[in-house]
C-alpha cells in the first residue's frame, strides 16, 4: 500500500509516532543496557518525570481536549501494534551480548 491508500491522517500519525518513538527507543535501549540492569518500573520512574517536564509546554499551545485526544490515540496504538507485529528473536551471538567489530 502507498500512503494514498490509507485513510486521511493515518500517514501523518504513523510518521509522528516513528519520529517520536525512534529517539525514545534509543534512550530506552541505552537505559536497559546499563550495568545496573534496571527494571521496566525503574525506567518508567526515571523517564516519566522527564517526559512530563519536557512535554508540559504543549499545554501552552494545545487545549486539554487536544492533549487528551492525542493521548487516547497514542494509547489505542499499543494493542494494535502488539497484535499486528510479530517479533522474531535475534540469533544469540557466540560471545553473548552485542557483537564487537573485529580489529585488523
Amino acid at each position: 500500500m502507498t500512503d494514498r491508500d490509507h485513510p486521511e491522517g493515518v500517514t501523518e500519525l504513523v510518521d509522528a509516532l516513528l519520529v517520536g518513538y525512534a529517539p525514545i527507543s534509543v534512550l530506552l535501549d541505552h537505559m536497559f543496557s546499563a550495568p545496573s540492569h534496571p527494571t521496566v518500573e525503574q525506567v518508567r520512574a526515571t523517564v516519566g518525570p522527564l517526559l512530563y517536564d519536557t512535554l508540559e509546554p504543549l499545554a501552552m499551545t494545545h487545549g486539554p481536549g487536544e492533549l487528551l485526544t492525542s493521548a487516547a490515540i497514542v494509547e489505542a496504538t499499543v494493542p494494535l501494534i502488539h497484535e499486528g507485529f510479530l517479533l522474531v528473536p535475534h540469533n544469540p551471538t557466540s560471545r553473548g551480548g552485542r557483537r564487537k567489530a573485529r580489529r585488523r
